[in-house]
């Protein structure tokens, strides 16, 4: 797991070449008390992903985690720059290379 940051916004990625990309967002309770505001965080997080994937020349591909760093609400172009500049750097994280069968796996 790499983890990649911006001012505001850190994603940890893990790239895995046969599976498609899969997303998970936070804002953390110890920077926004009301639910209210998390919930606003991650449909912004969302949103910008939806608008920025068809617009990177490579899609990437594992598994990531974004994580609102920030102390005050964004606005969604704040955001927007953010997501857009990491998911060019997690097109170019090299897949993970595999580590054998599991302990009890053989």
């Amino acid at each position: 797991i790499k983890p990649l940051f911006t001012k505001n916004v850190r994603v940890h990625f893990s790239a895995t070449p046969e599976e498609e990309l899969q997303l998970a967002y936070s804002a953390p309770k110890r920077n926004f008390k009301r639910a209210v505001d998390r919930n606003r965080i991650k449909r912004l997080l969302r949103e910008a992903v939806r608008l920025e994937l068809p617009l990177c020349d490579v899609h990437p591909t594992g598994f990531g985690m974004f994580i609102y760093q920030g102390k005050a609400l964004p606005q969604l172009q704040e955001v927007r720059l953010s997501v857009a500049h990491l998911l060019r750097k997690m097109a170019t994280v090299p897949c993970s290379p595999d580590q054998g069968p599991k302990q009890g796996e053989e």
